[in-house]
C-alpha cells in the first residue's frame, strides 16, 4: 500500500528532524564529546554542500539533518522489518 509507507516515510523524516534537534541540543553537557563530533561532521558536511552549490547554508542544520538521517534510517529498518 503506497498510502500506508509514504505516510510512515513522511512521518519519519517529520519526527526524524524534530527528535534530532533535542538529540543535539540533549548531548551538550552530557556526552560534549559525542556533542563536538556530531558539530564536526555538520562542519564538514556544510562545507562540502557549501562548496560545490557556492552557498552559505549554516552548519548546525547539517548537523541536525545528520542525526535525522540517522534516526530516519534505524526507522526504516524497523518498518522494514516489521512490516516482513
Amino acid at each position: 500500500m503506497p498510502h500506508k509507507s509514504g505516510f510512515s516515510h513522511g512521518l519519519a523524516a517529520f519526527l526524524s528532524v524534530i527528535a534530532a534537534a533535542f538529540i543535539v541540543d540533549f548531548f551538550r553537557p552530557i556526552f560534549p564529546f559525542i556533542h563536538r563530533a556530531l558539530i564536526n561532521i555538520g562542519i564538514s558536511l556544510a562545507y562540502l554542500v557549501n562548496h560545490i552549490l557556492r552557498t552559505n547554508l549554516d552548519p548546525g542544520l547539517f548537523t541536525v539533518a545528520f542525526v535525522a538521517f540517522f534516526l530516519a534510517f534505524v526507522w526504516g529498518l524497523l518498518y522494514h522489518f516489521a512490516r516482513r
